[in-house]
């Protein structure tokens, strides 16, 4: 592949030599012609990292040398000037080629390039390459020999992306690195027969290579349809998209071990595991937990999905935080973020960690646990600053409206000294993260031990109530027996019935929650309840039978949903009389003598949704004679 500088006639320059690099860039960059330090000059980063054998190390040497260089001898900046503006047309040529449609008077091996596009109908270099492994063999390797005659004269023709980004195996990788393709660019227009002639490439290894790569070039030439109006990340339209959806797609770039890893660590499926936890999963030490997880978060960084997936979910949570005063809790974070985008199965809180740990601009407040805020505040302080909020309220003994105490909190010695300003937004938001402040709906700032923690308010409501109810009729009926001042607000029941998963249990309906001591568990999904409920009877039933039994497994439910969930989730499947099972029922195979009896006789009732009191050991022998005598009858007039 020709590389930049290889055919320049600058002025003379030095022998790389003077550079003193290491004798590894320095054997690297000889091998690839590059022997002037102007040629040098000319190559970026993406050129270096193109060079075999060159990897991010070798090119961080490169750079310090080469600043190091100019800093010593200035007249090179002139000479590097010079090699820069050596290709006055190379860049828009380049940038047309790539991400544009072609000019209509390109160069003559543009041109023929510009007519090898046109054949396979696309219009832009990125778009051919997306295509690349779907298209005959002969053009493949055709576009492939025009780029690699383009890049002598235009070496920055291709945005080169490292191989590593689509997460090859370790044997996979260092095969196709010893062939010389270090690139995703170049992988996709290798032709697949001189794939398999690769030393040490299995057919499962081309497999690999073929699933991973058309995974990484989903988005490679454009961006998902959802997000091709948007002109930025917080203007996207997520509606009709879903929280699972988009994490799915985005984790397209991870095996599946990596996956699991980042499932469990992030909470995405609600419990967090530690790293012994993890490793005692996978039978591994939690070091080597430690080494997946990093790799998946910088494969899902460097993934071609986190600009279009990541990045906007991020803005949603970069917006909340600076509403919120540059900090916030997990929970309010998670809230913001299903404001915007439905969440089905996964754990948005989940999702706030993952997105918090993989972006710089967020770092978490150490004193306070599930606490996080932007990396440019100084979230060290949040906690003297609550600390301080404390004293001065403890001092006063009664709330304080906001005004007035932030004028009491900047006439504290500790502030006074501090020769770098705060904020008010930044106080007032270490403030409201603190646990023993609450705020009123009048705006005054109160002690939480002054208007309890309403936790067994909750607790003597649901009694009262005696049935589950939704957090805003919950909170009414706390507020019924509270004075005006002592109120508390909806989100605050919200949060603590949150906080709380060992007293107070959600019930399947949106903010609906009960009490455990009711004996009442966390609900099942629709799919877990009917899967359960058909698993117990043995045999297929009808919808109604389904509707008038799935209350003993879940109590609140939708019918529309629950059809929605028979006809379109693969694990159900219906029977030609009209009943559902599971879908690896067959239905010569069906669990019990009775339901066969009872569909081969047409004898099928429809009961109601009320359940039926069970009946006696009399009536129930009564029943089977019954039964028996009206088979008896049947079977002889079928004779």
């Amino acid at each position: 592949m020709g590389l930049p500088g290889n055919n320049s006639h600058q002025q003379p320059s030095s022998g790389i030599e003077v550079l003193n690099l290491s004798a590894r860039a320095y054997t690297c960059l000889k091998r690839a012609g590059i022997h002037k330090v102007d040629q040098l000059l000319a190559l970026s980063d993406a050129d270096l990292l193109s060079i075999r054998g060159l990897g991010r190390l070798s090119l961080a040497e490169i750079r310090q040398k080469i600043t190091t260089y100019l800093a010593q001898h200035p007249e090179a900046t002139t000479q590097k000037q010079n090699v820069e503006t050596s290709y006055p047309a190379s860049s828009q040529v380049e940038a047309d080629a790539f991400t544009a449609p072609l000019s209509d008077s390109p160069p003559d091996p543009l041109a023929r390039l510009k007519d090898l596009l046109r054949k396979i109908g696309c219009e832009t270099l990125r778009e051919a390459i997306a295509l690349a492994p779907s298209l005959d063999q002969d053009v493949r390797a055709e576009i492939r020999k025009q780029v690699y005659a383009l890049l002598d004269q235009h070496p920055t023709l291709i945005e080169w992306t490292p191989i590593e980004a689509i997460g090859l195996s370790i044997r996979t990788y260092n095969a196709l690195k010893r062939h010389g393709i270090w690139t995703v660019e170049q992988l996709a227009l290798t032709p697949e027969q001189e794939i398999r002639k690769i030393y040490f490439i299995s057919a499962k290894s081309r497999s690999e290579i073929l699933e991973k790569l058309r995974a990484y070039l989903i988005t490679y030439a454009s961006p998902p349809h959802w997000l091709q109006a948007a002109e930025s990340p917080v203007e996207i339209d997520l509606s009709g998209m879903t929280l699972d959806n988009l994490i799915e797609e985005w984790f397209l770039s991870l095996e599946k071990r990596h996956c699991q890893v980042i499932y469990w660590r992030y909470g995405l499926g609600g419990n967090v595991l530690t790293l012994e936890e993890i490793g005692a999963q996978l039978g591994v030490s939690r070091e080597r937990v430690r080494q997946i997880e990093r790799k998946a978060v910088n494969r899902l960084r460097s993934s071609p999905q986190y600009h279009y997936i990541a990045q906007p979910l991020v803005e949603i949570i970069r917006r909340a935080l600076l509403e919120a005063g540059g900090v916030g809790t997990e929970i309010q974070l998670a809230e913001a973020l299903v404001e915007v985008i439905k969440a089905d199965k996964i754990d948005p809180r989940g999702v706030v960690r993952l997105l918090i740990a993989i972006h710089s601009d967020f770092a978490p407040i150490r004193a306070l646990r599930g606490t996080w805020g932007l990396a440019q505040l100084p979230l060290h302080l949040c906690a003297e600053i609550g600390r301080i909020a404390v004293e001065i309220l403890e001092a006063e003994y009664a709330p304080l409206p906001k005004e007035e105490l932030l004028a009491r909190f900047k006439a504290t010695p500790w502030y006074q000294e501090r020769t770098n300003p705060i904020s008010d937004a930044f106080i007032l938001a270490c403030i409201n993260i603190n646990e023993k402040i609450v705020c009123s709906d009048m705006g005054l700032y109160g002690l939480e031990i002054w208007s309890r923690r309403y936790q067994d308010d909750i607790i003597v409501a649901l009694r009262q109530l005696g049935r589950p109810a939704h957090y805003s009729e919950i909170a009414e009926a706390i507020n019924a027996a509270l004075p005006k001042e002592q109120q508390v607000t909806p989100r605050t029941v919200h949060i603590r019935l949150m906080q709380n998963p060992d007293l107070f249990v959600w019930v399947g309906r949106r903010g609906t929650y009960g009490l455990r001591e009711w004996g009442l568990d966390k609900a099942l999904s629709y799919e877990e309840a009917i899967a359960q409920l058909l698993e117990q009877v043995g045999y297929p039933l009808t919808f109604q039978e389904i509707l008038a039994r799935l209350p003993a497994l879940r109590p609140y439910y939708d019918e529309s949903s629950v059809a929605i969930v028979l006809g379109t989730n693969n694990r159900f499947r219906s029977f030609w009389d009209g009943t559902y099972g599971l879908a690896e029922w067959q239905e010569d195979k069906l669990a019990t003598e009775e339901y066969r009896l009872r569909r081969v006789l047409g004898d099928v009732e429809h009961p109601s949704s009320a359940h039926k009191p069970k009946p006696t050991l009399e009536e129930a022998i009564e029943g089977v004679d019954d039964f028996i005598y009206q088979s008896r009858r049947r079977m002889e007039s079928g004779q």
